[in-house]
């Protein structure tokens, strides 16, 4: 498993075990961090801040797949900035999902803590949807164009070592991606140790770059990625 899925595995892991421990803890961690609940509602305000700059997005730099599925060179490039600088921007707190989420799997039942931390996480989860909209607002980048790009080049990256007979990918993607071997290996591979990087970054922003839930549909995407899975 990629440490992308790892990581994003873990954030979920830390929701379930919070709609688990149910009415009772959730109302414990109100009273013990009742000061997070104004953090919260800011981050809802970011939320809906995130959506509105991904739907103005959408319309103003409207992005159509090409038919024959080629990512141009400007495309690769402004992929791998855009998730640079996420990757950037996010490194502070990933580290500390990734704690929370494997401290929490070593525990029967989470402790106060441990809930006033998950509350924090769910709140760094909003935060980096915002994130996500503000490196496609700086590039003047769709989402649906980032996460194509970042797919197509993916699945170029995995065909890279079949035989040329075998491979299913445009051939313009196949040099494309040779081109860039480097830096797709270090977004599809698990690292050592098992901590977040930028695969964490890419896989957590096909959940960001959604709008509305016929969106991946829509863009054609819900088949891409399960061609790129």
């Amino acid at each position: 498993m990629s440490t992308g899925a790892k990581f994003f595995i873990g954030c979920l892991g830390v929701l379930a075990v919070m709609g688990i421990v149910g009415i009772v803890l959730a109302y414990a961690v109100f009273n013990v961090v009742g000061d997070r609940v104004g953090d919260f509602a800011g981050g809802l305000e970011q939320q809906q801040e995130a959506q509105e700059t991904l739907v103005r997005l959408q319309r103003e730099h409207t992005f159509q797949q090409p038919s024959d599925g080629v990512v141009t060179p400007a495309q690769a490039e402004t992929f791998f900035q855009v998730t640079d600088e996420l990757w950037e921007e996010m490194r502070p707190w990933a580290d500390e999902l990734e704690d929370l989420a494997l401290r929490m799997e070593e525990r029967d039942q989470p402790s106060l803590t441990d809930m006033a931390a998950g509350f924090r996480t769910m709140g760094r989860f909003v935060e980096g949807r915002l994130v996500f909209a503000d490196a496609m607002d700086r590039h003047d980048l769709s989402a649906h164009e980032y996460l194509w790009t970042g797919m197509s080049l993916m699945r170029a990256y995995e065909e890279l070592d079949r035989d040329e007979e075998r491979r299913t990918v445009a051939p313009e993607n196949i040099r494309l991606a040779e081109r860039h071997r480097s830096e797709l290996e270090e977004i599809h591979r698990a690292s050592s140790d098992g901590r977040p990087d930028r695969g964490a970054v890419f896989h957590l922003s096909m959940l960001w770059g959604m709008t509305d839930g016929s969106a991946w549909q829509a863009m054609g995407l819900d088949t891409l990625m399960h061609e790129y899975r």
